[in-house]
């Protein structure tokens, strides 16, 4: 190997080393670096706002944190829960999601509406409101973390 070449590969390897030992600790201190993205989907236009898919999304949530490498997860579920908890002074007893389709899609709408750039909740929900998505953070992407999830997220389908 020509010297320029191995001095270059020398150089990746240990910036890996260095990228790999980082992500390494921020799995360990935080939630998890890594995430998967799950998507529930329904073909009837504005069902993701129904009380039935909340409570599914969210039941497929605890279902995916079960995982010892799982470090938690976000969906528009838990953004609800804490806006109705922050629209009433931060009372923890707030912290759910409305009940009702009206009142979901209109508090989403508020959640929408009230910040200043526009499409904020798309990282969770599809404009045309057919879509709910799930991100669970993962300690790391080893095979062994990504086999359990999946066969987490075939259990829950069975169910």
């Amino acid at each position: 190997m020509p010297p320029r070449l191995a001095a270059l590969v020398r150089r990746h390897v240990a910036t890996h080393v260095v990228v790999a030992g980082a992500a390494r600790e921020i799995g360990a201190r935080f939630s998890g670096l890594d995430d998967l993205l799950v998507v529930a989907h329904s073909n009837v236009p504005g069902r993701v706002y129904s009380p039935d898919a909340f409570k599914l999304v969210e039941s497929l949530q605890r279902a995916l944190e079960t995982d010892a490498n799982a470090g938690g997860s976000i969906s528009l579920v838990d953004l609800q829960k804490q806006t109705g908890r922050l629209f009433h002074n931060n009372d923890p007893r707030f912290a759910m999601w409305m009940q009702t389709t009206s009142e979901l899609s209109g508090m989403t709408y508020l959640m929408e509406t009230s910040v200043p750039a526009p499409g904020i909740l798309d990282p969770y929900r599809s404009r045309d409101a057919t879509s709910l998505a799930v991100r669970v953070f993962y300690r790391d992407h080893r095979a062994p973390t990504v086999e359990g999830a999946i066969e987490r997220l075939e259990r829950f389908a069975a169910d």
